[in-house]
């Protein structure tokens, strides 16, 4: 190219970095994209960036070759669910769309922090793998969850264990080390539904860092409260 710069495309940078890679360098304090509360239609939304910010952040970051290179990227970030829309479920784009990333620590968390070092452990001890959480769980089964704050319909489907005051999530009944850590100490958990036409019965859960909602597959959540209350 003409500043001796040559300009990648999406591909070519898909094959050199991956997208954990792209998603931790966006995230940088320092040199990643602007994350700060922002306001649209009377609701604010925290820790999130605008789409065609992190599109300028990756042109100039990754060398892009284009903006539509960008997307794709972002695209890609948002099917695997390293970021996600604020508002709703539409594509990645090139707007003045908010996105947040999945797993946002902020210095004020440390308890995300903890979880986040205590996934890390388990991941070399092997001892947080699912089988062998769920022998030792008082509850543990496939779950559909629904994160609260992402305003879409999809319940995604999930294996959770109940363990020592502590839910473990993970993606299946097999994985090595949970997806995340919700400490029920603390937590306000019901019986509850997050839209009111919802009328299969389910779990709120709420943590000072996030709320989620929790159905069964099987359709019944009872053992579940009960489990959970005892650990409050």
């Amino acid at each position: 190219g003409m500043g001796g710069l040559e300009r990648k495309s999406a591909t070519r940078v898909l094959e050199q970095l991956s997208l954990s890679d792209i998603a931790e360098a966006m995230k940088d304090k320092e040199t990643g994209v602007e994350v700060k509360t922002r306001s649209s239609l009377l609701r604010s939304y925290p820790d999130c960036f605008v789409g065609s910010q992190a599109v300028d952040w990756m042109v100039s970051q990754l060398e892009l070759a284009s903006r539509e290179d960008a997307v794709v990227i972002g695209d890609r970030l948002l099917r695997q669910r390293h970021i996600y829309h604020v508002t709703d479920e539409r594509g990645f784009s090139d707007g003045p769309h908010y996105y947040g990333f999945r797993f946002n620590i902020d210095a004020k968390s440390r308890p995300k922090e903890k979880a986040r070092r205590s996934i890390c452990v388990a991941k070399t001890l092997g001892s947080l793998a699912a089988p062998t959480l769920a022998k030792e769980g008082e509850e543990s089964g496939e779950v559909d969850m629904l994160v609260s704050g992402v305003l879409t319909d999809t319940w995604e489907p999930r294996f959770v264990v109940a363990h020592r005051g502590t839910l473990y999530v993970y993606l299946t009944s097999e994985d090595a080390a949970p997806q995340q850590l919700l400490p029920l100490a603390g937590a306000d958990v019901r019986a509850d539904h997050p839209r009111s036409t919802e009328q299969l019965v389910c779990l709120r859960v709420a943590t000072p860092s996030k709320t989620v909602y929790l159905r069964s597959v099987a359709g019944d959540m009872r053992r579940w409260l009960v489990v959970m209350e005892a650990a409050l």
